[in-house]
């Protein structure tokens, strides 16, 4: 994975330090995916959005892969420190869910965005 470190210098109260990583296929350099670590949380990401972001390229879903760059996320975020780490999905995206629990994920409690969103929150 590559990673790329930014402190966002912005006076915004929705920025946080954050890490991206990229899952790339290491043979034919496609980007499979991409992770983004926060590495606090304020109150619009405890609620909304936790600490970690990931996402697997359409083509490439349904293959495990998701789970994989979570399982690697998980270290990462050992070594940072964060024993401790927030993930969110949308109620509805019952592959998220499955890959969030199958990772550890325990449960905590759904949150009701302004736009009427649903979102489940699962704590590792």
């Amino acid at each position: 994975m590559y990673s790329e470190d930014t402190e966002d210098k912005i006076t915004n109260l929705s920025f946080v330090p954050h890490s991206t990583y990229w899952f790339i296929d290491k043979y034919s350099k496609k980007v499979i995916g991409a992770v983004n670590i926060r590495h606090k949380l304020n109150a619009k990401l405890l609620n909304c959005d936790g600490h970690i972001g990931y996402g697997i390229r359409p083509s490439e879903r349904r293959k495990g892969y998701a789970s994989i760059l979570l399982a690697l996320t998980l270290e990462i975020t050992k070594k940072m420190g964060l024993n401790k780490v927030l993930l969110v999905c949308d109620n509805g995206n019952i592959a998220s869910k499955k890959t969030i629990i199958n990772n550890g994920g325990q449960f905590e409690s759904e949150y009701i965005e302004e736009c009427g969103n649903v979102v489940c929150r699962f704590w590792i």
